[in-house]
């Protein structure tokens, strides 16, 4: 009886496990997008021409940025922490331009 404990156990733990990834939806894993592959900022509109930039995560950005837009200007404020970052940063701004 006690030989039969241990294995009982492990395939209860392991059908568990499965029972609770198929609840979930689990499938195969996928990976994660490439860095660089999705845009590293999310621009929220907070008045006219006035834009909020927080990151998506896709990218580590390490700042929340305004943008403002008029007519003929555009004005950033804190693009970044890094040279890469702030290139990041005005390639995403071009989408609201």
């Amino acid at each position: 009886m006690r030989k039969l404990f241990i294995p009982a156990l492990a395939a209860l733990i392991v059908a568990y496990a499965m029972l609770v990834q198929a609840q979930r939806g689990g499938g195969p894993m996928t990976m994660p997008p490439a860095p660089g592959s999705l845009p590293a900022h999310k621009f929220e509109k907070v008045a006219e021409g006035v834009y909020y930039s927080t990151a998506t995560g896709s990218t580590t950005i390490g700042s929340n940025s305004v943008v403002i837009v008029n007519d003929q200007d555009v004005m950033v404020v804190d693009p970044g922490i890094t040279p890469a970052a702030a290139t990041t940063f005005i390639a995403d701004v071009k989408t609201l331009t």
